[in-house]
């Protein structure tokens, strides 16, 4: 399980590009993160974080993500703008994407055909897809039930912090680089063609946030 954690701030560094053309981003250690302070503000430390953006250019609302990590788990902090929450699931486990609102982690170890996709809703409800290869699900691995969602309202819109425990994914090295891609279903109203957005940003006759070779590369850093 993931014990309770202090108050700290933290910080995601994004490089351009790396040597794949992939989009990099550095992960660096927090120690004492806890995510009620994050959610209430924002971190005040001037960060870079991943922006999503609509599939094909199209017009969405802003969402940016920041990153960090202790010897527990990786940390997702998802900052969402959003003119209406719709958020009708209550219950975890749900395919919330169908629903409402739903901001979404991908990750897998570099080299890897397995990974992780990890969903968060404005109410804070989870979901959890585990998979061997692309699009081939398996059930729930060891460590995944300790997996926390935790979300709150913000002035424009909502926040949410996925974390994801260091034993779910197999552990840590240092420098080690993994699979990462984010993924925001927003929706008008319950019913409505909700809009898509992710990062890196996708483009093509159809999005598919399961394509690996759009994803980016998350850098574990001290």
């Amino acid at each position: 399980m993931i014990r309770p954690l202090r108050p700290v701030l933290f910080l995601l560094m994004a490089s351009v590009t790396s040597l794949s053309g992939a989009p990099a981003l550095e992960a660096t250690r927090d120690p004492d993160f806890a995510a009620a302070t994050v959610l209430r503000e924002p971190p005040a430390r001037e960060s870079s974080p991943a922006v999503l953006r609509g599939v094909n250019g199209a017009e969405a609302q802003k969402t940016s993500v920041r990153v960090c990590w202790n010897d527990d788990a990786l940390f997702f902090l998802f900052d969402c703008a959003d003119r209406r929450v719709v958020a009708p699931g209550r219950d975890d486990g749900m395919d919330h994407f169908r629903l409402g609102d739903t901001v979404e982690v991908f990750i897998g170890r570099r080299g890897e055909a397995g990974y992780a996709e990890i969903h968060a809703t404005p109410a804070g409800k989870k979901s959890l897809y585990f998979f061997d290869g692309y699009r081939s699900r398996i059930a729930a691995p060891a460590g995944a039930d300790g997996v926390r969602v935790d979300a709150a309202p913000a002035d424009a819109g909502w926040r949410a912090v996925i974390a994801v425990p260091w034993s779910l994914l197999g552990g840590k090295t240092r420098g080690e680089e993994w699979d990462v891609f984010f993924g925001r279903y927003d929706y008008d109203t319950e019913g409505a063609v909700p809009v898509l957005s992710s990062f890196p940003a996708q483009r093509g006759p159809k999005p598919d946030f399961h394509r690996r070779a759009d994803y980016g590369i998350l850098r574990i850093v001290p």
